[in-house]
């Protein structure tokens, strides 16, 4: 016998009350209506009535949409004998609030739901169909598969990690997928879904839509909370909250259809004329144990102040040094750079024995950054002590300025606009977002400024 999340389980009792012959509960809105006692108003009834596996629910505050997935999550449960529903949420406490949602819903509807005797937050239905809340962790969610069901609630406040290991589990059954939120920030899976997947039934519902919230108190809220949260959190807009250094529209405007892209792995031959005419600049982030080794690769042309993103590159995680060496020099060597081709390496921690790996046989020069929390750089020619902090600052000013331009057409180019647009003042990424790609670029970016005269106070 196990203590579960909601009461201990005698789990042969439970098996032998299992009917998985019951017949299914009736189709969703009746569902509702009939057995929950639940009548769903307006785009409500357009979600449930939605017959795509796919579905995205962008919503305001208030608008019911924890009740439609708890319902949801309950009706499929009922349906599919022993089949199973995940639930994930930002965090575990999330989770369980949830699953009491469905155990109050399945007694409405007289269905007994008790523990599964595995998972703390869990419900097992007498067809032997599960539902399982998850923990708002990646590391400890993996291990689920054939699921016909996968719900993310509050998705907007769930991290892109915990996405990606969420989405492999329906690949053998071909589950549902659906998830809802209000906004927060033009960033992340749901504000990525929402914009550009094509394939997903999406639904909106702003306040004005919700017929439970009264005109009254929607202006109170707008004079009391402000204009840019009240349009976030209840007329559905993905708006930047400011915690951002990068803003999404900020960067998107520095991608260019009309750059050209380097495909710096094909090997050509015959070529007359290098493929640089400017300086370039090869920023290299060092991957440490959880993070990947980046490279970009920007131009400055003669007599521009643009900078130009040529080639972009994120190498599997676990890449040894002796790799990363090889790849470093082949870059330093390659004559399609032009002559005046420049390697920043980040040396931070393990950087610096790589750098005494790197140095010896390359084809070009070469400044070994080591990254600070103080406020001022300083350094010779060969070695800079940088602080962290600078460096977001320059990519900040050159993106303002619109003085940066990434060619659209990098493979890699739509992992830099995600990176940038999760960083935070301290250079973090969201709920664990990598920033190694965007660290690459300050690099090479930095690499081709310092030499400019009083460039951040400090002399050429």
């Amino acid at each position: 016998m196990t203590e579960t999340f909601f009461e201990q389980l005698d789990i042969s009792r439970l098996e032998q009350e299992t009917d998985p012959a019951e017949p299914p509960p009736a189709g969703l809105i009746s569902f509702f209506e009939h057995r929950l006692g639940i009548v769903p108003h307006g785009k409500q009834r357009d979600v449930l009535a939605c017959q795509s596996k796919r579905v995205i629910v962008n919503c305001s505050r208030q608008w019911g949409k924890s009740t439609l997935a708890a319902g949801k999550a309950l009706h499929t449960a009922a349906s599919k004998p022993r089949s199973l529903v995940l639930v994930a949420s930002p965090t575990e406490r999330q989770s369980a609030e949830f699953l009491s949602k469905v155990k109050s819903l399945a007694a409405s509807a007289g269905i007994r739901a008790v523990g599964d005797g595995h998972n703390r937050v869990s419900l097992r239905l007498p067809n032997g169909a599960r539902i399982v809340g998850l923990p708002g962790n990646e590391g400890t969610v993996r291990g689920f598969s054939a699921v016909s069901l996968l719900l993310i609630d509050e998705a907007s406040r769930v991290t892109d990690e915990m996405y990606r290991a969420l989405r492999p589990m329906l690949a053998v059954s071909g589950g549902d997928l659906w998830m809802m939120s209000t906004p927060m920030g033009r960033r992340g899976f749901f504000f990525d879904t929402w914009e550009f997947g094509d394939d997903w039934a999406k639904f909106i519902s702003p306040v004005t839509e919700n017929p439970r919230i009264s005109p009254e108190f929607v202006e109170e809220e707008r004079a009391v909370q402000g204009e840019t949260w009240f349009r976030q959190e209840y007329m559905c807009e993905f708006i930047d909250n400011g915690t951002e250094v990068f803003g999404r529209e900020l960067v998107e405007a520095a991608l260019d259809d009309d750059c050209e892209m380097w495909p710096l792995r094909q090997k050509t031959s015959g070529w007359v004329m290098p493929l640089a005419r400017g300086r370039v600049s090869i920023g290299v982030d060092l991957g440490k144990r959880q993070d990947h080794t980046a490279i970009a690769v920007v131009e400055r042309r003669p007599g521009k102040s643009e900078l130009v993103v040529r080639y972009l590159e994120r190498m599997p995680l676990g890449t040894g040094f002796a790799l990363v060496r090889d790849r470093v020099q082949e870059l330093g060597a390659d004559l399609r750079l032009g002559s005046q081709r420049h390697i920043v390496v980040d040396a931070t921690g393990l950087g610096s024995p790589f750098v005494d790996m790197v140095r010896p046989g390359l084809k070009c020069s070469m400044t070994a950054v080591t990254l600070t929390g103080g406020s001022r750089q300083r350094g010779v020619a060969e070695w800079w002590y940088v602080p962290k902090a600078h460096l977001l600052t320059l990519l900040q000013v050159v993106l303002e300025c619109m003085d940066l331009r990434i060619a659209r057409e990098l493979p890699e180019s739509s992992l830099l606009v995600k990176e940038l647009t999760c960083m935070r003042p301290q250079g973090d990424g969201r709920g664990g977002e990598h920033d190694d790609m965007a660290m690459a670029l300050a690099l090479a970016c930095w690499g081709l400024k310092k030499g400019e005269a009083g460039y951040m106070g400090d002399p050429p």
